[in-house]
């Protein structure tokens, strides 16, 4: 359910691994990442899609401690998702190189597929500080929403009758 959460966030896997109930607004459909758990130090809110609500719900169904995400044997969180990721990637015949940070590239890929889509509202989901960070990595992805974007200035020219010479 973990690795389904982080398809569905982009979150980084110890973001996940360490989210706490009490962090979990489902309400309003946000996660609050405090500053100790996220890489750049900083507090963070993530949106939660209907993917990430559902995987919240069915977690909710099993609950046991304040961990969204806990080792049913210690209920404190897991230390890592290894063994479960690759089972799962040899079933899906995921190459090995394929990693679960992985996953918010491919959470990228389809945001900036999508009509619409931002380069600065894909930095905002992803939480990077820095445009340059989403730029540097995900720029080339977005050019068919620019192309997109292009498309519905397009202006036709009328079809111009042959004048005589």
């Amino acid at each position: 359910m973990a690795l389904l959460f982080i398809m569905n966030t982009a979150a980084r896997k110890m973001e996940c691994l360490k989210a706490k109930w009490s962090d979990i607004d489902m309400a309003n459909r946000l996660w609050y990442v405090p500053p100790q758990n996220n890489k750049s130090k900083r507090p963070k809110h993530v949106a939660l899609n209907d993917g990430a609500i559902k995987v919240l719900v069915q977690m909710q169904a099993v609950r046991k401690g304040d961990y969204v995400f806990p080792n049913p044997a210690t209920g404190l969180p897991y230390t890592t998702l290894a063994r479960v990721f690759w089972r799962l990637r040899a079933k899906a015949q995921l190459p090995e190189s394929f990693r679960v940070h992985d996953f918010r590239a491919s959470f990228s890929e389809r945001y900036l597929a999508s009509p619409g889509s931002s380069i600065y509202t894909l930095q905002k989901l992803l939480g990077h500080q820095d445009i340059r960070t989403t730029a540097t990595r995900y720029a080339r992805l977005s050019a068919k929403s620019l192309l997109d974007a292009a498309q519905v200035g397009s202006v036709s020219m009328p079809k111009l009758e042959p004048q005589p010479a």
